[in-house]
């Protein structure tokens, strides 16, 4: 009797427990499906339509946003997208402060703590890259005006405290995916041009501050001794408060003047994803449907090299729809970004490398003096200064002189560049086995700065043709990661390794087989329509389709549609019934469907 009573004594206290369990795992169920609905949602970039007064007070070029929807304007200039540019060259020349804290490594360490000095630069440098990476999607909701804000609080707060920390490399990695990702979006026309002075203005940046930062310190003959420690304590004061103030001023005029482009902007008859305003029209549609019409009712009368001549010259109109339509998963989730990744990692490689002991290598190699060794370091910055505006210039050129698609122009000059990258490193690694002068060392060297300056310089304007303006900072923002871990990663590995012949034809032998990959992968980044939007995987390479897999859909599609490849003789019929099927679906799902044309798509295509 007694242990039925306390058998049914228990039997509340068990379900009540097993009751608590139950809502406890269904509250952690509930929470994961929250986060993970958050995630997809930040990733998913959705842009705010601008309201009628907030177009009208970007009319003007300076404006404050106040409480209720209002705008505060000076009603004196108006509004240029030359001001954007100049106002984004300028925040990449204080980006370029980032870099002469290196210089600061030591008296930081002697005067506050150990974290404080180049495991703190490189902690920065890390955390810049992967902020950018990540905070894309909320600048592209927010607009310019916030990242320049959030990112010149996190710069100044922390500098007016006399701190470099990873905040500092936080708040420089917003500023900079928000000044390249609007330049790329009022600069369609000459994309390669603004971003290759974005990046020269960061290296002019690097020196001037360097330079600068030691006269504040009193180092004039070498920049990297110390004079004393009472002019480091001195010096670190001064260098803090010239950036902090320099960055406030610079900022809160960024921030009142960057702004994106509005809704009907366009620039030599192109919107700013290049698409040309006339394709949008209902007329266009009409005609292109009409067309796809005639083309599947008369198939078998239709000259089907004719037919591909003829569509080659709306080829950059139907590419460029394309890939505004790509959402920022897709472009992630791409092979293309996977091996872009790849060829951009192999480009930066001797940056993250060499330069952080250029000035050891030449004084080791060359076994030259400090002046001689300045002098070398001087001259190879100017050559990657030159190669960082004339790569991207060039590839603008290349654009418009052989009216070649935007996309694969600048991938066949960062082949180019990354070829000649190759070369050098080889040359390089023939200077250090053998007795050759400092010329067969010096020219390579050289040579290496201007293929390097040209392929980093020409990144982000190559990542806004495959992937859309809007998923530029994002897109760029993860590139850059692969320089910033890899610096962090060698700086603090490396950082007390002795520089010496043997270390830098190792160093060099493994640079020459990391440019070789580079090369190799880089003709795997697809950039023509038929490739990049082929419902499955396909590449071609000379005319020639090398690998076709199809989806499952798609061959679906064709069983459903009756097509039997036993009843067609030859294979390159068939080969072209099959590509003839996917030009009509590319040239005309943008304009008779609002789903996007890429089948792993589930949003709406075209929409902002």
């Amino acid at each position: 009797m007694n242990s039925v009573l306390s058998t049914s004594k228990l039997q509340p206290v068990i379900i009540s427990r097993s009751a608590r369990v139950v809502r406890a795992d269904k509250n952690q169920h509930a929470f994961s499906v929250q986060m993970w609905t958050w995630v997809a949602d930040y990733w998913c970039i959705n842009v705010p339509l601008k309201s009628v007064e907030e177009l009208d007070a970007e009319t003007w070029l300076v404006l404050c946003p106040r409480f209720g929807g209002t705008y505060a304007t000076w009603t004196v200039l108006r509004f240029s997208r030359w001001h954007v540019a100049v106002l984004s060259w300028l925040s990449f020349f204080m980006l370029g402060s980032i870099y002469s804290f290196q210089i600061l490594a030591p008296p930081l360490e002697r005067y506050f703590a150990p974290y404080t000095g180049l495991s703190g630069f490189y902690g920065s440098t890390l955390v810049l890259g992967v902020v950018a990476a990540i905070v894309g999607p909320f600048v592209e909701r927010r607009g310019p005006r916030t990242g320049m804000l959030l990112g010149s609080v996190l710069v100044d707060v922390m500098l007016s405290c006399y701190r470099y920390s990873a905040l500092v490399g936080g708040g420089y990695g917003v500023v900079l995916l928000t000044a390249m990702s609007t330049l790329q979006k009022w600069f369609p026309d000459l994309r390669g041009f603004v971003s290759g002075l974005a990046i020269v203005s960061l290296g002019v940046g690097t020196g001037l501050w360097t330079k600068l930062s030691a006269t504040l310190m009193h180092r004039s003959t070498n920049i990297l001794d110390s004079v004393s420690n009472v002019d480091d304590e001195i010096g670190l004061t001064r260098v803090f408060l010239v950036q902090a103030i320099t960055a406030l001023l610079l900022f809160v005029v960024a921030t009142m003047v960057m702004r994106t482009p509005p809704a009907n902007y366009t620039v030599g008859g192109h919107d700013i994803h290049c698409v040309p305003v006339h394709t949008s029209s209902g007329q266009r549609m009409q005609h292109q449907h009409l067309q796809d019409e005639y083309f599947k009712v008369g198939m078998t009368l239709v000259n089907y090299s004719d037919h591909i001549a003829n569509t080659d010259s709306n080829t950059d109109n139907v590419y460029f729809e394309h890939v505004r339509a790509l959402s920022l998963v897709q472009c992630i989730a791409s092979s293309d970004f996977m091996w872009l990744y790849v060829a951009f990692a192999a480009n930066v490689a001797p940056i993250v490398l060499v330069v952080p002991s250029l000035f050891n290598i030449a004084t080791t190699v060359l076994e030259a003096s400090s002046e001689d060794a300045s002098t070398f370091v001087r001259y190879l910055f100017l050559a990657t200064s030159i190669g960082r505006f004339s790569g991207p210039a060039a590839s603008d050129v290349l654009i418009r002189v052989c009216y070649a698609n935007p996309a694969f122009g600048r991938k066949l000059m960062f082949g180019l560049l990354l070829t000649i990258q190759a070369v050098a490193t080889g040359l390089l690694v023939v200077a250090t086995h053998g007795n050759n002068s400092d010329s067969g060392f010096r020219w390579p060297a050289y040579v290496l700065g201007f293929a390097l300056g040209g392929g980093f310089a020409i990144m982000p304007a190559l990542v806004t043709d495959m992937f859309g303006v809007f998923n530029t900072g994002t897109m760029y923002g993860l590139l850059l990661t692969s320089w910033s871990m890899g610096a962090t990663g060698w700086g603090l590995v490396a950082a007390t390794d002795v520089v010496s012949n043997e270390s830098v034809a190792s160093q060099l032998w493994a640079l020459l087989v990391v440019a070789i990959v580079g090369v190799v992968v880089l003709p795997l980044v697809r950039t023509n329509t038929m490739d990049r939007f082929y419902r499955g995987y396909q590449l071609t390479m000379c005319d020639t389709v090398v690998i076709q897999v199809p989806s499952r859909q798609m061959r679906l599609d064709k069983k459903q549609r009756g097509w039997n490849n036993s009843t067609v003789d030859d294979s390159t019929a068939s080969h072209h019934r099959w590509d003839f099927d996917e030009i009509d679906r590319l040239s005309s799902s943008s304009c008779n469907s609002s789903v996007s044309p890429i089948l792993a798509s589930d949003g709406d295509y075209g929409k902002v």
